[in-house]
């Protein structure tokens, strides 16, 4: 009977001297190690190549943006900044709106699209470790199994191990385009730098994937490594010879348990799973894109301006009229002695015919809880200044983005086009060029027309790459 080290049954132990030599192709064996279990390690001759596969996408999902903005530009209106009435008259008779910038007129129209697509998969390496050969005398259990006998016998196991290495690759791709319609083409002409397309390249395919695990150092690639492997057993009454295989078909039948392995897998194969959520491995950071986990609502406010007030234009000035009496021929070139009246064109109170307008902007949000983590919302404005799908008012040259447009009209005296210039031939006092002044001001706005959003999102799941058990032969001499 067996003791420590020997197995507890009717069995003897087998002796170390009369084991067979086992050898395995293209491997190397180490030696018999233990007593009465007998375990031997080969490993490969030469380093095995990798096997690459790749999993299912984890995650899929676009965002797809539409919008026409419309660029309006502020006429001159009627005020010079001063005049001369005529010699006698009555500043009480300027009108009161003299001094009022005028309504806004269309100048050009912008239709951009952005795109975001965003997805991830797995990709898995693998290759063979070792294989682990057990060999040991014991009793065996057949009971209830057709066509086997229990007994004494002689038991061999095998172990084929694989190690393996994964990683999760990402696609992040941003696109879009934006075209400018001129709706003024006598005084304004296309900025080219507001034609854009920006192309969303190629994304990550396994085919771009190297055959080999990538070194980790400087990478985020959610990495793992591990090992499996896939156990077999087959019964014998005498010690056998030759080649000996190992397919799914030895799997136990019979029981003989004093000399498993723990835990034994006799499956017929091995799925590697992604990890179920981007915590799973630690330092990994990937999630499908919080346009899909988190709440975003688009739309944006309407900004309602009211009508301007003719006692300031804007420019930090009063607009006024100045009155001579004419005690000079020249009325330019007033003297000390001769009479002059300063008069502000028109009360405070007097609100600038149309020149209130109403302009809509484009806006996201993203739950400001999840917005330091939220790099890709899949929303927003991915070109810079030079995406005009959203709202401006101001002036050029004020720091905010410009209008997609270039003002060509160039007034002064000799190229006075009197579709972009105003000759103001009641101005007397006027410098020479000044009195060929655009009909345009400084003053723009842009208001978004129509926007359209679509979304689509496949929701985060976890993946596998499986892998099919091998078939493999020692030999016995």
């Amino acid at each position: 009977m067996g003791g420590i080290g020997r197995c507890c049954c009717a069995c003897e132990c087998l002796p170390i001297e009369d084991l067979p030599t086992v050898t395995i192709s293209g491997y190397n064996g180490g030696g018999w190690s233990g007593s009465c279990c007998y375990e031997q390690t080969f490993t490969p001759n030469t380093t095995p190549s990798w096997s690459k596969n790749c999993s299912s996408l984890l995650y899929e999902g676009s965002v797809l943006q539409e919008c026409t903005t419309l660029h309006t530009r502020q006429g001159r209106g009627s005020y010079r900044g001063f005049e001369y009435g005529p010699l006698g008259g009555d500043c009480s008779e300027v009108p009161e709106d003299y001094c009022c910038g005028g309504s806004y007129a269309p100048i050009a129209e912008t239709q951009s699209t952005a795109a975001y697509t965003d997805n991830a998969f797995m990709a898995v390496w693998r290759r063979p470790k070792n294989i682990i050969v057990r060999i040991s005398q014991e009793e065996v259990d057949c009971e209830g199994v057709e066509g086997q006998t229990g007994g004494c016998k002689i038991v061999i196991r095998s172990r084929f191990v694989y190690e393996y290495e994964t990683a999760i690759y990402q696609n992040g791709l941003t696109s879009g385009s934006q075209t400018v319609t001129m709706l003024n083409t006598d005084c304004f002409e296309v900025n080219p730098d507001y034609e854009i397309t920006i192309g969303a390249g190629s994304p990550i395919t396994c085919s771009d994937v190297p055959a080999s695990p990538p070194s980790p150092s400087g990478s985020n690639l959610c990495r793992n490594f591990g090992t499996f492997y896939f156990d077999r057993v087959r019964y014998y009454n005498e010690m056998p010879t030759g080649a000996i295989s190992f397919t799914n078909a030895e799997i136990p039948g019979c029981q003989a348990s004093s000399c498993n392995y723990e835990p034994y897998n006799y499956a017929s194969s091995v799925c590697i799973n992604s990890p179920s959520s981007p915590s799973a491995l630690t330092g990994c950071f990937f999630n499908e894109p919080c346009y899909c986990t988190d709440e975003v609502t688009s739309g944006g406010p309407i900004i309602e301006s009211e009508a301007e007030n003719c006692f300031n234009d804007g420019l930090g000035q009063t607009p006024n009229v100045t009155d001579i009496d004419g005690c000079f021929a020249d009325p330019c070139i007033p003297a000390a002695s001769c009479t002059t009246n300063l008069t502000i064109c028109a009360t405070p109170e007097y609100e600038c015919p149309g020149t209130a307008f109403s302009v809509n902007c484009l806006d996201f949000e993203i739950n400001p809880e999840n917005e330091a983590t939220c790099f890709r919302p899949g929303v927003g404005f991915p070109f810079g200044d030079f995406l005009a799908c959203g709202c401006a008012i101001s002036e050029e040259g004020a720091g905010v983005t410009e209008p997609p447009y270039f003002d060509i009209s160039d007034c002064f005296i000799g190229n006075c086009n009197e579709a972009c210039c105003d000759f103001l031939d009641d101005c007397e006092c006027c410098l020479p060029d000044g009195r060929c002044l655009s009909k345009f001001a400084p003053k723009f706005n842009q208001t978004v027309t129509a926007h359209t959003r679509t979304q689509t999102c496949s929701g985060f799941s976890s993946q596998s790459v499986c892998t099919g058990a091998p078939s493999w032969t020692i030999n016995l001499a």
